[in-house]
């Protein structure tokens, strides 16, 4: 009888332990020590290892908040979507090109802004089997339903809920206008001199 209420206790107790131990990591901690069985050396290296992780975490950090600037500064359109490429993230730029509001596009699908079917499948395609689309040029159309010449670059990207797109999308439509007026000139400039 003794035996078993003392195996009962020591259940409770070890469920204690754990819940505690669950609670501990949750709120961020991911080592600890032992009263009874700490030295300096397990001392030393649990220091040793808290500062090398406070490092870590302060890279990270830091490392973000350059890119978070990256993307937020970007004059190019740059994007998150998730698997059904509808947006989820996007930088000023993004809005500032298709004409939408930021609350706007983020209810939006990436290929409602696409004005050829052929696009959308090809850049489907592509994703499929290579898992990025690099540079490709492509019609899209704006709230006010303007074309531009754009060129999207999209990878598929993994986190711990699945998988999302990222993407940069270049607006080439003035190069394109410039390029047309370029090749007019020179045709007149050389039907000018065959006449």
């Amino acid at each position: 009888m003794a035996e078993c209420s003392f195996l009962l206790l020591k259940q409770r107790l070890c469920r204690r332990i754990m819940k505690i131990d669950i609670e501990a990591m949750q709120a961020g901690a991911v080592d600890y020590l032992v009263k009874s069985e700490m030295d300096a050396e397990k001392l030393e290296r649990c220091i040793r290892y808290s500062i090398e992780r406070s490092n870590a975490v302060k890279a990270l950090k830091a490392n973000e908040r350059k890119f978070r600037k990256i993307f937020e500064r970007s004059t190019d359109a740059v994007f998150l979507v998730n698997e059904e490429f509808v947006f989820i993230d996007i930088n000023e730029a993004t809005s500032k090109l298709f004409e939408y509001g930021t609350e706007e596009i983020l209810d939006l699908n990436l290929f409602s802004l696409f004005e050829k079917e052929e696009d959308i499948e090809a850049v489907k395609s592509q994703l499929k089997n290579l898992k990025e689309v690099d540079d490709k040029e492509l019609l899209m159309k704006t709230k006010s339903g303007n074309l531009k010449n754009c060129i999207l670059s999209l990878s598929q990207e993994t986190n711990k809920s699945g998988y999302y797109y990222q993407g940069i999308i270049h607006d080439i439509t003035n190069l394109k206008k410039a390029e047309k007026a370029m090749l007019r000139t020179e045709k007149r400039n050389v039907a000018d001199r065959l006449v």
